[in-house]
């Protein structure tokens, strides 16, 4: 009985601002990427060979053949003009142009799937699991298994770790699904963790020593060091547990998952086929929750349409069904960094693996999503980490998304405002308001010790500061507040006409304009990477 109240309902999924629809529709209300990724799936374009129509041993059944003529009539090669005045060089690049032994090699895998799918009888999850994850998914699957460990020591590693990937099955999603519930109604009824039957993620990189292209951003982004020290800030790359857990594993070496599978066998009933639906739009709406945090730097607030999105596939037995999941749309909160998001999945194709047709068709939208995941999901995920090292590290000392509070005291030495700086901070207000002067303060360049204070994060855990020291000074300047010089009477400065306004020291300071912060910060070490600290938005997510 409290399984059965704890189980997936569409009731449940709409509370969350969670929708899925199964009728298939190329016309929908899609993001942006959501409708780049979905033409790019459904492109069959020449990947019928001459031999699928007129060879015995691999052929089109007639339903298949109307069906082409009817609505995929560019998914035939072409036939040359005059075949029989072809010379063997001329056939053999039409051979090369077309890809046509590749296209035949598919077919052939195609047919078997067919094969098999018409033999399996017994109403069993596991006849139709072993199916999908040992031949329709096989090629991701083997390509995925020599990813394991994997540690970029040279350049040929280094190359080959950035095209791969992690296909895992019957993992549970618990720490993907705390995240998720923070963004939907608080009066939403809660759901249960994902647990896909398979799933597609970028793997995780234990870090190393050696040369190569293992310092390039593409490969460091990656390392699993990097990514738990980004998770102070918010971001959750493995859907599993936190990477700062002691326990973490090889198993938990994935990261932000990108395409789900569900299976269930032929003979379900209605519910058990809802069931399946909702599973994959509660996994889809986990993934796109991590993918939103991550795109936090790299969009402006309230905006959607460029956030990745997430490709779901559903097997009710030899019925399959593809679908893109999405975000459609974001409501603020009053409380910072939260926000409520609305999560759509819509089907966009749908097939019978007993046919040919649609099993070859199957087969180039797996191949398609391999290639978008490496060449555009994987990219984009790097560029959306780049800006999390370079920016999205200040915000850790502003607040704690977890936490939902300011920080408090901390062993580095930047600290919320004690009582004498608070009474500080307002008599300088007063004499601002009593003076009306026009100078604005700046920092005295004269020696090393007058460099405005560094934000606490960028001087690591332990409050150490790679970039110069103070000179004349025997005790660790990291931990003092640098001297000011003014001129005239005191005043904040304003922000500039283009709305940015200097670092502050604290959430509540500020002083100096952009480019005299800039010309007096030194160059510093975030994570291992020598960076300037420039002016920054009042706004610590812009």
């Amino acid at each position: 009985m409290g399984s059965k109240s704890n189980s997936l309902t569409p009731e449940k999924l709409e509370k969350n601002d969670i929708h899925y629809f199964p009728k298939v529709g190329l016309d929908f209300d899609f993001s942006e990427q959501a409708a780049l990724v979905a033409g790019g799936l459904l492109n069959f374009e020449h990947t019928l060979s001459d031999a699928s129509f007129i060879t015995e041993q691999r052929q089109l059944d007639q339903k298949s053949r109307t069906k082409v003529r009817e609505h995929y009539p560019g998914s035939r090669i072409p036939r040359p003009r005059k075949s029989e005045d072809l010379s063997p060089t001329q056939n053999l690049r039409h051979q090369e142009r077309y890809q046509i032994q590749y296209q035949d090699t598919r077919f052939d895998l195609a047919q078997e799937i067919c094969i098999n799918a018409n033999n399996i009888v017994a109403a069993k999850e596991p006849r139709w699991s072993g199916l999908v994850k040992h031949q329709l998914f096989c090629n991701l699957i083997e390509l995925a298994r020599s990813a394991e460990g994997i540690s970029p020591c040279g350049q040929l590693k280094s190359q080959e770790a950035v095209e791969k990937l992690r296909v895992e099955d019957e993992d549970t999603w618990l720490y993907a699904q705390k995240i998720l519930m923070s963004t939907t109604p608080e009066e939403a009824p809660r759901l249960t963790a994902p647990k896909p039957d398979l799933y597609i993620a970028l793997p995780i990189m234990e870090k190393s020593d050696k040369g190569g292209f293992q310092d390039d951003n593409y490969i460091r982004n990656f390392v699993k060091s990097s990514l738990a020290e980004l998770e102070d800030g918010g971001l959750a790359p493995c859907p599993m547990v936190s990477l700062n857990r002691r326990d973490v594993g090889e198993k938990h070496l994935v990261c932000f998952p990108c395409a789900i599978v569900e299976i269930k066998h032929h003979k379900v009933n209605r519910a058990g086929r809802v069931k399946c639906y909702c599973q994959a739009a509660n996994a889809a709406a986990a993934s796109l929750v991590m993918l939103n945090k991550l795109a936090r730097y790299s969009i402006t607030p309230g905006e959607h349409e460029t956030i990745r999105p997430v490709v779901s596939f559903t097997f009710i037995g030899y019925q399959a069904r593809v679908w893109i999941a999405y975000i459609s749309g974001k409501s603020h909160n009053d409380l910072p960094g939260k926000e409520q998001c609305t999560y759509v999945m819509q089907c966009i194709w749908e097939g019978d693996i007993r046919r040919n047709l649609d099993t070859v068709q199957l087969c180039c939208i797996i191949e398609n999503l391999q290639f978008w995941i490496v060449k555009h999901f994987r990219p984009w995920v790097s560029s959306c980490l780049d800006r999390w090292y370079y920016r999205g590290l200040e915000a850790i000392r502003y607040y704690d998304e977890d936490k939902l509070e300011e920080p408090t005291k901390t062993t580095d030495g930047y600290s919320e405002e004690s009582e004498e700086e608070s009474e500080e901070k307002e008599e300088e207000e007063e004499e601002e308001e009593e003076s009306g002067g026009e100078e604005m303060p700046v920092w005295s360049s004269e020696n090393d010790s007058d460099y405005p204070p560094i934000p606490s994060i960028v001087l690591g855990r332990k409050g150490k500061a790679s970039g110069r020291k103070a000179s004349g000074s025997s005790s660790d300047s990291s931990h003092e507040t640098p001297k000011r010089t003014t001129t005239g009477a005191k005043r904040s400065p304003t922000p500039s006409s283009r709305g940015t306004t200097s670092l502050a020291p604290s959430p509540g300071r500020s002083g100096g304009n952009s480019r005299e912060w800039d010309r007096a910060l030194p160059n510093l070490t975030v994570l291992g990477r020598q960076v300037r600290i420039r002016a920054r938005s009042a706004d610590p997510r812009c």
